[in-house]
């Protein structure tokens, strides 16, 4: 069997819909994204301000605001 560690952005215990963080925070049924296992809320945040920089898309307040209020949960993924 294989192990693989990752982390899902998550609130209050659920499952976080990222493409809604603008508007507020929604929840999913499941993950919508694996992220590193060395990820932090902060690194996201900055990774997407570069990314608005370089292709001039803007972030607004209440989608910082909200991502903030979530947190990256380690996850492991079981192969057999």
């Amino acid at each position: 069997m294989n192990e693989t560690t990752f982390k899902v952005l998550m609130h209050d215990g659920r499952y976080v819909d990222e493409n809604l963080l603008p508007q507020g925070i929604f929840y999913v049924k499941s993950p919508q994204k694996l992220y590193s296992k060395d990820d932090t809320i902060k690194l996201i945040e900055d990774c997407r301000r570069f990314v608005r920089d370089f292709n001039g898309n803007i972030w607004s307040d209440s989608h910082v605001r909200n991502l903030r209020q979530c947190e990256l949960i380690t996850v492991t993924l079981l192969i057999k």
